[in-house]
């Protein structure tokens, strides 16, 4: 079917308007979504990012430090930004983006409309920061100096910097915490397999001479406050009000009170900062501030009806939050005032010092109002902006509607004229084809038919010289097998051998080792019989004993795997066990070793069946490891879960810890002898590497096994399977 001039027509005038709305809702789009941009009239600042060899560098972020703006650079590495004000602009105001880079040299033109950067290759380093007793410290300020790095440390104690890919961490590096340069002792470093470093740092607090007796005392109370911004910068250069005193934040937003305080007083900034958070330790408090917004841009309408919460939340949060320091500082107002009028004993120098602060906080109230009734005025301003954008953008929706049911009405009704014209035609070849189908599937069975005939009588004479010659490889490989089944017998007997003589010299070196071990331990225990010892010889003493106790440790575990992979299985002594008056005196043996380290032991048990069938001394062995190791490897104050459940045939005993877990690399050599995981004990506890080994093999031999479940940062739990009754 053919379409006339006159549908020609009115099909072209409705895709030519159906192309104009959406050009058109684009373009409105466009000019709401950087409506914030162009309405300020700053002018445009290019950014070109480069990398060490001046190659361009695509898919950096940068983002304007104080704002949401954020771009990201093209395929040539440039990235554009409209500013209000670029005089004395630098790199500080903007942050730069890109994993593995950061930057290493910016330069600004001159006009103040361009900006070069260069990104180079950077690598992670992982710290933690330590006190001078040995504690975490979390939420602390650190400052790598080399690289003029500054990061905050999490509730772990943990940090990250970065350094240039051939510069690493070392004792010459240089930290400073809380304004305390770190000693080069004070950093402990260890080289990573992935060529990183992790390293250590222990922050020691000043001490002063308190008095001629030349003893050491720390200052009492807060005396220095440091101020950072909201992207963790020092608040440099800025005017501060602290206890009716005026202060100045030097280069590192740090200020000397002129006499220290025992409870934290919020500051009072002249300018527009508010308070988001603060902290304190013994010496010093630490405030994070930032500036508020005393000019709302016009909001982007990508998604009009679903912002229209925030930005009335953001609009209304702000003034409640000026209005808040504009009391705290009427009050502070009223109380100089009432200083300078009723205290007789002031001079009039300390009364002209009140007087300059007063009026610069009545200054600062005044500027806090206006900023007050600016944003009243401006938030309705925007708020009325919004509607009728909401409203301009619902009415294109609507017209876009409409044309698009129109264009379907007409494609619809195209489509159904097609379909009879496709109907009449095919009912007219149907036939035609079917007879011509008929023949075609004739001649080609019969084609098919003689090729596969053929085909098959090939493939019977090749199947047979295969069969032939596969007679004889089998033959071939007959012989080899029989000399290599010999070579095995031959290599097996030499091999029992080797191993009835590795466990000769194991028990005769463990035995060696054992008596020279203990005369060790016995000397040492007799050590101080023989006189007082200083605290040095004690430590020493300490010292030998540790030793030569984890050295007795690993020789027995030695001779007990070395005893249990020798012991045939029928040695094993079968006995009924009572498994609630067995693992209760196991739990309760460990609860001393548990509060120790703050440990709480949880011990749950839902058994219908009570006894079981085991090696009492095995049973023993293995949740004696098992709970050790839990409390070995569990930090402070956490729990330990302790259960047995039975289940059709089957008893199954878990422990569980929160400690931090065994990654995916080291689940699968766990169970092997003279294994060391990566995971540490947590108080310094010796570890052989034969725990696991042990275990494992005890469980098997009595018929049972075991399983674990764990995960990074979340804890382990192990799981013994044994069935209630001996197999026979």
């Amino acid at each position: 079917m053919k379409l006339s001039n006159t549908q020609y027509q009115v099909l072209h005038i409705l895709i030519a308007r159906l192309l104009q709305t959406f050009l058109v809702a684009g373009l409105i789009s466009f000019l709401v979504g950087n409506y914030s941009l162009y309405a300020q009239g700053g002018g445009q600042l290019t950014i070109r990012v480069f990398d060490e060899n001046n190659a361009k560098l695509a898919g950096v972020t940068v983002r304007l430090a104080g704002s949401k703006i954020e771009r990201t650079t093209d395929g040539k590495g440039e990235v554009r930004f409209y500013l209000e004000d670029r005089a004395g602009f630098d790199a500080n105001s903007l942050v730069f983006i890109k994993k593995g880079k950061s930057v290493k040299s910016y330069s600004l033109s001159p006009d103040g409309k361009e900006m070069i950067v260069i990104m180079h290759n950077t690598q992670e380093n992982s710290g933690t920061l330590y006190d001078e007793r040995g504690s975490l410290m979390a939420n602390t300020p650190v400052k790598y100096i080399d690289f003029n790095e500054t990061v905050v440390t999490t509730k772990t104690g943990r940090f990250t910097i970065h350094t240039p890919v051939n510069q690493k961490v070392s004792k010459d590096s240089k930290f400073e915490v809380k304004g305390i340069l770190i000693a080069k002792e004070d950093i402990n470093t260890e080289q990573q397999p992935n060529g990183t470093v992790r390293f250590s740092l222990i922050y020691r607090e000043p001490k002063t001479i308190a008095n001629n007796k030349n003893t050491v005392q720390k200052q009492e109370g807060i005396s220095e406050y440091i101020i950072y911004l909201e992207d963790k910068k020092p608040a440099a250069n800025l005017k501060v009000f602290i206890n009716e005193d005026s202060y100045i934040t030097n280069t590192e937003g740090k200020i000397t009170l002129k006499s220290p305080i025992t409870q934290l007083i919020e500051p009072i900034f002249p300018e527009s900062y508010l308070v988001t958070h603060k902290e304190q330790d013994n010496r010093y408090a630490y405030i994070f501030i930032k500036k508020a917004q005393t000019e709302i841009p016009p909001p982007n309408t990508s998604g009009v009806r679903e912002n229209i919460e925030k930005i009335t939340e953001e609009l209304l949060t702000v003034p409640i939050l000026l209005r808040e320091k504009s009391k705290r500082i009427s009050a502070e107002i009223v109380k100089i005032e009432d200083k300078i009028k009723n205290d007789k004993s002031l001079t009039e120098a300390q009364k002209k010092k009140y007087t300059e602060v007063l009026a610069n906080l009545k200054e600062t109230l005044a500027k806090n109002e206006e900023t007050y009734n600016q944003l009243q005025q401006q938030s309705g301003e925007v708020l009325a902006q919004m509607q009728l954008l909401i409203a301009s953008k619902q009415d294109s929706l609507k017209k876009q509607a409409e044309l698009a049911k129109i264009l379907q009405e007409k494609y619809e009704k195209i489509e159904a004229e097609k379909r009879q014209l496709a109907a009449e035609f095919r009912n007219k070849i149907i036939l035609f084809s079917l007879i011509a189908l008929v023949f075609a599937f004739a001649a080609i069975f019969l084609f098919i038919l003689s090729r596969r005939l053929d085909k098959q009588k090939k493939e019977l004479a090749e199947t047979l010289a295969q069969v032939q010659a596969q007679k004889v490889q089998i033959e071939q490989q007959n012989t080899q097998l029989q000399v290599q089944k010999q070579e095995i017998e031959q290599k097996n007997t030499r091999l029992e051998d080797l191993d009835r003589e590795k466990n000769s010299l194991m028990n005769i070196v463990a035995h060696d080792l054992k008596a020279p071990l203990n005369k060790i331990a016995g000397a040492a225990q007799l050590l101080p019989n023989l006189g007082d010892l200083n605290e040095e010889q004690e430590e020493f003493v300490q010292m030998i004993r540790k030793v030569a106790f984890e050295g007795k440790k690993f020789i027995e575990d030695l001779l007990d795997i070395n005893a249990i992979e020798q012991q045939k299985p029928e040695a094993i002594n079968w006995e009924k066990v009572d498994l609630e008056n067995f693992l209760i005196p196991v739990v309760n043996s460990y609860k001393q070793q548990a509060e120790n380290k703050k440990i709480q032991l949880h011990f749950d048990q839902q058994l219908n069946t009570k006894v079981i069938d085991a090696d009492r001394s095995y049973l023993n062995r293995i949740l004696d490891n098992l709970v050790s190791n839990a409390i070995k490897f569990s930090p402070q104050e956490k729990n330990i879960y302790i259960s047995a459940v039975e289940n059709s045939h089957i008893v199954s005993i878990s422990v569980k810890d929160e400690g931090p877990g065994i990654s995916p690399e080291d689940q699968k050599k766990m169970f092997k002898k003279f294994q060391k995981l990566s995971a540490r004990p947590t108080a310094g506890e010796s570890s052989t590497g034969l725990g696991l080994s042990i275990i494992k093999t005890l469980v098997e031999r009595m018929n049972g096994k075991i399983s674990v479940n764990s995960e990074l940062g979340k804890g382990t739990e192990f799981v013994i399977e044994l069935p209630k009754e001996k197999k026979v």
